[in-house]
């Protein structure tokens, strides 16, 4: 929070966050769950795919148990990255089949799904994340697609197999792909939302560290792109922030 964002056009009045530990050496305590929980910052637990090689049976039971904790509303994030070596591609599906048998109904899932170079955020790779989860993850599950940068065939196939599915967008997204682009246009405005990723996704006008305070620069952007106010971006995705139930008192 030392290097909030020098954005101030935007001003916003962050109600709560939604914050990830995808680590298993930066996993929290029980303490600090409860003091996060306390000032309305609300945690996800989960395993990144890029760690799934060096992941022991230790971590992976650690994992579990914090998802026990009341204050833990997210699952995740989890999911598969093939910008690793080929050769860690298969234990990262191992690694997904195996945690999501721990999934409940009361965790947001969180998914990262990252491609290979020529296919980073295209069809191969999300497809291989959905034939894991199918017969896997039950169809009312909610699901957050994180930092989201598929395209409209990408997003039907997982609002078909999964109706509860959101989509979230940083303020990166100059840099989505034509028919990427196209899908943040058509996005339904009831499956929309925008996170900040932080503290990564740094940029000439908001620092080399991002926020949660960016995250009206986040809705600005979307916005442009959609031809839709940053107000009203701000107050669908509140409201999508409420259905998605990715919280638990705020």
């Amino acid at each position: 929070m030392a290097c909030m964002s020098p954005v101030v056009d935007i001003e916003i009045n962050l109600r709560a966050v939604v914050t990830n530990f995808c680590d298993p050496s930066t996993y929290p305590d029980n303490s600090l769950l409860e003091t996060l929980y306390g000032v309305r910052c609300f945690s996800t637990i989960g395993l990144h795919p890029k760690g799934a090689s060096k992941y022991t049976d230790a971590d992976i039971q650690k994992f579990c148990m914090l998802l026990e904790r009341p204050e833990v509303v997210g699952f995740g994030e989890v999911g598969l990255d093939h910008s690793v070596p080929y050769a860690e591609w298969l234990g990262q599906a191992i690694l997904l089949k195996r945690v999501l048998s721990f999934l409940k109904e009361r965790h947001v899932l969180v998914l990262h799904c990252r491609g290979a170079d020529g296919d980073i955020y295209g069809k191969e790779i999300h497809m291989c994340l959905l034939s894991i989860m199918l017969g896997v993850v039950s169809p009312e599950q909610r699901i957050h697609l994180h930092c989201f940068q598929g395209d409209m065939e990408v997003l039907r196939t997982f609002l078909n197999s999964f109706p509860n599915t959101y989509v979230g967008y940083t303020h990166n997204v100059d840099d989505l792909s034509d028919d990427a682009e196209m899908a943040l246009r058509l996005v339904p405005s009831d499956r929309l939302l925008i996170e900040t990723d932080a503290p990564y996704f740094g940029g000439p006008t908001i620092g080399n560290t991002s926020s949660p305070m960016v995250v009206g620069w986040a809705a600005k952007h979307v916005g442009r792109f959609r031809g839709e106010s940053t107000k009203s971006v701000l107050r669908a995705t509140v409201a999508n922030t409420r259905a998605l139930e990715y919280r638990l008192n705020w």
